[in-house]
C-alpha cells in the first residue's frame, strides 16, 4: 500500500517554468525544487490540459466521413435518376466513383462550409428570425452562380442557342411588364454559362409559350414550358434555403408560368414565396445611398428595387384575381421606387421616391451608363416640368396603382362588412379610396396621362404596352370601386333617399361607365399584339367585361347596342390571349356563361311558364364559383344535343354554339352575337343588331367552344393576318 501511495504522489502537476522547459518537476508547492535552486518565480496553472489526439487527426476523420456521405448520396441519386429515365435511356452500369469526382465533391463541400461560416459571422437581430442586416451590400444580392450550371447533360437544361432564343422572347414579350433583369448583363451571363440552373429553367418555362420553333412549340402553346417548370418545381425546396436575387427572379417567372397555365392558386402561393424571399433579402426596406455612390452600385440597387416592386405588383394582381389577401402591406415597404434618369441640362439626374412619397432621393450623376440604369428615359413634356417637380419612372406610377388595386380589392372582398358611414362622407372608406385614385391620377405628369398625344409618343417606344396597361389598371380600379352603384341606380328615385346619396350614386355611375369606355378604347389599341398582352391584363379585361354584359341587356336600345359592340372587343382580346395565357380561356367562358345567365333570366321574366320549377341562378345571389360555371357548361352541352326547333322558337340571345352559320370568317369571331338569315354590315364589327330579340344563334365556332384544357385550336391573330 505504501508503494502505491508513493507512486500516486509522483503524479503531480508541473509548474509553468518546468512545463515550458520540458524538465521533470517535483510538484512541491508553493515553490518546486528546480525554481528554488534557480531562484525563479514558481507558478502553477489552474487549468489542466489533457493530452488530445495528434494534430490533424480529427480533421482527417471529418473529411473521411464527409467523403463517405457524398459517395452514398451520389449513389442514391444515381439510382433515382436511373429509375426515372428507364423508359427514355438504357440503364448504365454504375461503378465506383473515381478519384476526380470525389475530389470535386470535397471542394464543393469546403466552399459551402466557408459560405456558412461567413453567414454565421454576419450580425442578426434577436427581434426576428432574420434581419436585413444579414445582406448589407447590394452586391450580395447578385445571382450566385454555380460552375455546374453549364453542364447541360446533367441538369436537363436546353442548349445555349435555345436559352438565347428564350432570352429574346423574354425581352420581347415579358420584360416590359416584368423588368427583373438587365438585357446586356443577362445575355452575357447566358453566353458565359454563369446563370443559375433554376433561373434558366424558370425562364424557359415562362417564355417557351411564345416560341414558333417546331422543337419547342406545342398545342396549345402555353403548355410548351411545362417540362421546364416541372424540373424547376423539384428545386423549390433547395431554392428557398438559398435566398438570393437570382432565385427571386426565378420564382417570379415560375409564378407567371403557373398563371399562364390557368393555375391561379399555385401562382398566388409562388408569389407569396417570392415576397417572403425578398423580405429575407431586405429589399422591402430603404437602402441608404451615398451621394458619392458609383454607377455600378446604383445599378445593383436599381435592379434589386425593380425586382422587388415587380413582385410587389404581382402580389396585388394575384391576390385580386383569386379574391385572397395580399402578402405584403404597403406600411412595411420603405424601399425607394424604381428611379428616373433625366438628362436635361447636360447632367444626368437620378431621382426616386418611396411608395408613400415621404422620402426622396435626388442625385446628380456626371456620366450615366449601364443603359441609363435599366432604360429609364424622359419624354419632352416631362423635361419641361423638371423645374416644378421631378417626374418618376413609368414603372413607379404603375407600382403605386397596383398598391391602390390591392386596397380596393381588399375592401371589396372584405368578409365582415362593418357599419360604415355614407359613401359621400369624407371619413368613409369609399370616399378615401376614391380620393386616393383621383390623387394618383392628378399626380401623373402631363407626359403620362391618358391623352392621344401621349399615346402617339409611346407608340414609338418600347414602353407602349406598359403605358396602356397603366391606364387600363387605373380605369379598372374605378370600375371595381363604383360598380355597386350600377345595381342601385334604378332604385334611388324614392323620395326617402337623401339628395346627397342620390347625387353620389349618379356621379359614381357616370365615373364607372366612363372608365368602361376608356378601357374599351385602350383594349382596341392593343388589338392582337402579343407583346402588349401581359398575363394579368386578362383579369382586368374580365372585370370590365362583367359590366358590359350587364349593359347589353339595358332597356335603352342605344346603350345595349353599344355594349354589345364593346363586348366583341373583349372577346377578341381574350381569344387572342388564350393561346399563351390559359387563364384567358377560363375567363372567356365565364363571361359567356354570365351572358347566358342574363339571357335566361330575361327569358324567364318574359315567359313565366318556362320558369316553373326553376330557381334563380346562383350568380344573382352571390359571386359564382368555378364549379357553378362548369355546371352551366355541362347543361349547355346537353342542350346542344336537343332538336334545334326549340331554339328557333326562342328570341332571346344565347351564347351556346347552336345553328352556327357555315360561312363565318375570322373577323366574325370577334362578335359575341350574330344575326340569322340577315345580311351583315362590312367592317370588323359588322352584323350587330339593335335589339337582343332579333337573333337566336351564337357566333363561336366549335373549336372555340371547348373548356379549359382544349387540345387544339387556331390562333385568331395569325389567322387574321393570313387573311389580310
Amino acid at each position: 500500500m505504501g508503494d502505491s501511495e508513493n507512486k500516486r504522489k509522483r503524479l503531480t502537476q508541473a509548474c509553468e517554468l518546468c512545463r515550458r522547459k520540458k524538465i521533470r518537476c517535483d510538484g512541491i508547492k508553493p515553490q518546486c525544487g528546480n525554481c528554488a535552486r534557480l531562484n525563479n518565480e514558481c507558478t502553477y496553472s489552474t487549468h489542466v490540459k489533457k493530452r488530445g489526439p495528434r494534430q490533424g487527426y480529427i480533421e482527417m476523420l471529418e473529411q473521411r466521413l464527409a467523403k463517405m456521405e457524398k459517395i452514398l448520396l451520389s449513389s442514391d441519386s444515381t439510382q433515382q435518376t436511373g429509375e426515372q429515365e428507364e423508359n427514355e435511356q438504357p440503364r448504365v452500369k454504375r461503378g465506383r466513383p473515381n478519384k476526380d469526382s470525389v475530389d470535386q465533391q470535397q471542394q464543393q463541400q469546403q466552399q459551402q462550409q466557408q459560405q456558412q461560416q461567413q453567414q454565421q459571422q454576419l450580425p442578426t437581430s434577436p427581434a426576428s428570425f432574420s434581419s436585413a442586416s444579414s445582406f448589407p451590400s447590394p452586391s450580395m444580392l447578385l445571382p450566385q452562380y454555380s460552375s455546374s450550371s453549364s453542364d447541360d447533360s446533367n441538369n436537363g437544361l436546353p442548349p445555349v442557342s435555345t436559352l438565347e432564343h428564350f432570352a429574346d422572347l423574354f425581352f420581347t414579350h415579358i420584360h416590359t411588364f416584368c423588368p427583373i433583369m438587365n438585357e446586356a448583363t443577362f445575355r452575357r451571363d447566358i453566353h458565359e454559362g454563369k446563370c443559375s440552373e433554376f433561373l434558366l429553367l424558370c425562364l424557359s418555362a415562362a417564355c417557351a409559350r411564345f416560341s414558333e420553333r417546331p422543337d419547342i412549340k406545342q398545342n396549345p402553346p402555353w403548355r410548351a414550358g411545362e417540362r421546364y417548370a416541372e424540373r424547376a418545381r423539384q428545386m423549390l425546396i433547395k431554392v428557398m434555403d438559398e435566398p438570393c436575387l437570382s432565385n427571386l427572379q426565378g420564382i417570379s417567372l415560375l409564378s407567371l408560368h403557373e398563371y399562364g397555365c390557368g393555375r391561379g392558386p399555385r401562382c398566388w402561393m409562388y408569389v407569396g414565396m417570392a415576397i417572403r424571399m425578398s423580405m429575407e433579402l431586405g429589399l422591402h426596406e430603404n437602402t441608404q445611398t451615398d451621394g458619392n455612390a458609383t454607377v455600378d452600385k446604383l445599378f445593383e440597387q436599381e435592379l434589386a428595387r425593380r425586382t422587388f416592386w415587380t413582385v410587389f405588383a404581382m402580389d396585388k394582381f394575384s391576390s385580386a384575381a383569386t379574391g385572397r389577401p395580399s402578402t405584403l402591406q404597403d406600411t412595411f415597404c420603405t424601399a425607394f421606387l424604381p428611379a428616373k434618369i433625366c438628362t436635361s441640362c447636360g447632367v444626368s439626374q437620378y431621382y426616386t421616391e418611396t411608395l408613400d412619397g415621404s422620402q426622396q432621393l435626388h442625385l446628380n450623376i456626371p456620366e450615366a451608363t449601364k443603359s441609363m440604369l435599366l432604360g429609364s428615359f424622359s419624354s419632352p413634356d416631362e423635361r419641361q416640368s423638371l423645374n416644378d417637380k421631378m417626374p418618376l419612372e413609368l414603372l413607379a406610377y404603375f407600382t403605386r396603382a397596383s398598391n391602390i388595386l390591392g386596397k380596393v380589392t381588399a375592401f371589396v372582398n372584405k368578409k365582415c362588412k362593418d357599419i360604415s358611414p355614407h359613401p359621400y362622407q369624407p371619413h368613409s372608406e369609399v370616399y378615401q379610396l376614391n380620393k386616393m385614385i383621383d390623387d394618383w391620377y392628378n399626380d401623373l405628369p402631363e407626359g403620362l396621362k391618358n391623352t392621344p398625344a401621349n399615346h402617339d409618343f409611346y407608340a414609338q417606344t418600347s414602353q407602349q404596352g406598359l403605358f396602356i396597361m397603366l391606364h387600363v389598371l387605373h380605369n379598372t380600379i374605378i370600375v371595381l370601386l363604383h360598380r355597386p352603384s350600377l345595381i342601385i341606380a334604378d332604385t334611388i328615385d324614392n323620395e326617402v333617399v337623401l339628395p346627397e346619396l342620390k347625387a353620389y350614386v349618379m356621379n359614381s355611375v357616370r365615373k364607372c361607365l366612363n372608365s368602361v369606355n376608356n378601357v374599351t378604347t385602350l383594349v382596341k389599341r392593343i388589338g392582337e399584339r402579343r407583346d402588349m398582352m401581359p398575363p394579368y391584363l386578362t383579369y382586368l379585361v374580365y372585370t370590365v367585361a362583367t359590366v358590359i354584359v350587364s349593359n347589353s341587356f339595358s332597356p335603352k336600345s342605344s346603350e345595349a347596342e353599344e355594349a354589345r359592340q364593346s363586348l366583341g372587343v373583349y372577346f377578341q382580346i381574350l381569344l387572342s390571349a388564350r393561346n399563351y395565357w390559359a387563364m384567358a380561356d377560363r375567363l372567356y367562358f365565364m363571361i359567356r356563361d354570365l351572358y347566358t345567365i342574363h339571357a335566361n333570366m330575361i327569358k324567364r321574366q318574359r315567359d313565366p311558364a318556362s320558369s316553373v320549377g326553376q330557381s334563380t341562378p346562383e350568380l344573382f345571389h352571390s359571386s359564382p364559383s368555378p364549379f357553378f360555371f362548369q355546371q352551366q357548361q355541362q347543361q349547355q352541352q346537353q342542350q346542344q344535343q336537343q332538336p334545334q326547333q326549340q331554339q328557333q322558337s326562342s328570341h332571346v340571345p344565347n351564347l351556346s354554339s347552336q345553328g352556327l352559320a357555315p360561312a363565318l370568317n375570322n373577323a366574325d369571331w370577334t362578335l359575341p352575337l350574330t344575326i340569322q338569315d340577315q345580311p351583315r354590315d362590312p367592317g370588323l364589327y359588322g352584323g350587330l343588331i339593335s335589339s337582343p330579340l332579333d337573333f337566336s344563334t351564337s357566333l363561336f365556332p366549335p373549336e372555340f367552344n371547348q373548356p379549359l384544357g382544349f387540345s387544339s385550336f387556331s390562333d385568331p391573330s395569325s389567322s387574321s393576318q393570313n387573311n389580310k
